[in-house]
């Protein structure tokens, strides 16, 4: 069939400029997505809720997992809760100022500070740094969804939630690339929040990627169900835990913060449109704890975010592909997982984003049906996510390209530099830190 349809590669749905900006990540510029000034009181949120789900939001509150966020001045839902109660919105008023404005309230539209970070000097090319504090609409993070807490820079030892570093290396004369090392340290982030005098814990999720409309000038690729030939689906890199302590929760957080769910995952996730609706699709390629229990297995949930500015405005249908669970295997993906026995050690990837796509769909992940032809992949992004007031996770992103595949670890191992950026597990055991 595949040859049958040759002629017919170009789709309506379809931009013909497509490709990651970036190969093998040689600028390395990165940012957060918001302007500086976004979500404080000089600059607040414009919260949307013109959509076609019953509170405004894209979705329906009693069919979201994430509710409706921010909205103000309802009745309860069918499910007998505030419309506005979600995994993303726990506090009436975000646990802030409850002076209403519009259809919200003054506590979910301003934060106390940005959280902006800018790494090189961004213009319309970057790549796209999240970072998500859940529950996002709320004032026990210092700035709003998107970039809920500061980032700080992983090289230089500094306590934080989010850390993030680009390394440079060099390849040959004249010649350099970077790397990306992102982790979520809850070893060095205090959970308790003055607002509620009380610990609250949280869902932190880090990331970084190329986004069309949002530092990428187009698609990275496409999805394409017609044929097996097409290298904009093809999508490979370099990929490390460089440390990992596993998560647990604190004493003093028990009451907020439940064992039974700690640990975390990490991985890929794709971002397609179709019907109207973005689809995003997290391929976790990393899982321990909660996340690597038989019963965490393939999922899908619907997912409202109210950001007007936002490039996931107004939100997205969201499905997970646990890989090594056994009905994602069945779908023949020639996939293995990264195990907590390779911590340490790089490993290649070579995901087919057509594949995975159809993979979620075989799975009934999706609302509607994946389009036939070429369907525009808007963005590919690394994440990490966990459960839990204390633990770590740390991995190392590189060599990312789409329409290539490497096959040669060999001479990858040849090109590593020193690695000074794995070295927590000393710090917190108060040893000294030393370069490789």
């Amino acid at each position: 069939m595949a040859c049958l349809l040759f002629t017919l590669t170009a789709s309506a749905n379809t931009s013909m400029a497509i490709g990651l900006w970036d190969d093998d990540i040689v600028s390395g510029v990165a940012r957060t997505e918001y302007r500086p000034d976004l979500g404080t009181s000089k600059n607040p949120l414009f919260l949307r809720y013109d959509q076609a789900g019953d509170e405004g939001c894209k979705f329906n509150s009693v069919d979201a997992l994430s509710g409706c966020p921010g909205r103000a001045g309802l009745p309860l839902n069918q499910n007998g809760q505030e419309v506005w109660q979600g995994n993303i919105h726990w506090n009436a008023a975000c646990g802030g100022d409850a002076q209403r404005i519009d259809d919200t309230w003054k506590g979910c539209k301003t934060y106390d500070q940005s959280n902006f970070r800018q790494i090189g000097e961004a213009t319309d090319n970057y790549w796209l740094i999240i970072a998500n504090n859940d529950p996002a609409f709320d004032q026990c993070n210092s700035g709003m969804p998107g970039t809920s807490l500061p980032i700080v820079d992983l090289a230089s030892n500094e306590p934080g939630l989010f850390q993030f570093h680009v390394e440079k290396y060099q390849v040959e004369k004249q010649t350099y690339r970077h790397r990306f090392h992102l982790a979520i340290n809850s070893r060095d982030h205090d959970f308790f929040c003055s607002r509620l005098d009380d610990y609250q814990s949280s869902l932190p999720f880090l990331s970084v990627g190329a986004q069309n409309k949002a530092g990428n000038s187009g698609p990275v690729g496409n999805i394409d169900l017609w044929s097996d030939y097409d290298l904009h689906d093809k999508i490979s890199f370099v990929y490390e835990v460089e440390d990992f302590l596993p998560y647990s929760c604190l004493e003093e957080t028990r009451q907020t913060c439940n064992d039974a769910y700690a640990g975390s995952h990490a991985g890929v996730f794709m971002i397609a449109e179709w019907e109207g609706t973005i689809r995003m699709l997290f391929v976790e390629l990393w899982r321990s704890e909660y996340f690597a229990h038989p019963v965490y297995g393939p999922a899908s949930g619907k997912w409202n975010w109210p950001i007007d500015t936002s490039v996931f405005f107004p939100g997205a249908e969201i499905a997970t592909l646990p890989i090594g669970h056994p009905a994602v295997d069945d779908c023949m993906l020639n996939l293995e997982p990264y195990t907590e026995l390779e911590v340490s050690s790089r490993k290649y990837f070579n995901l087919n984003a057509s594949d995975l796509y159809n993979c979620a769909e075989e799975l009934a992940l999706f609302s509607d049906e994946i389009p036939y032809g070429r369907t525009d992949l808007d963005g590919v992004h690394w994440f990490a996510e966990s459960y839990g007031t204390d633990g770590l996770l740390q991995v190392l992103i590189d060599r990312v390209n789409i329409g290539t595949e490497y096959v040669n670890l060999a001479l990858e191992e040849k090109l590593q530099s020193k690695k000074p950026y794995r070295k927590f597990r000393q710090r917190m055991q108060g040893l000294d830190i030393l370069n490789d």
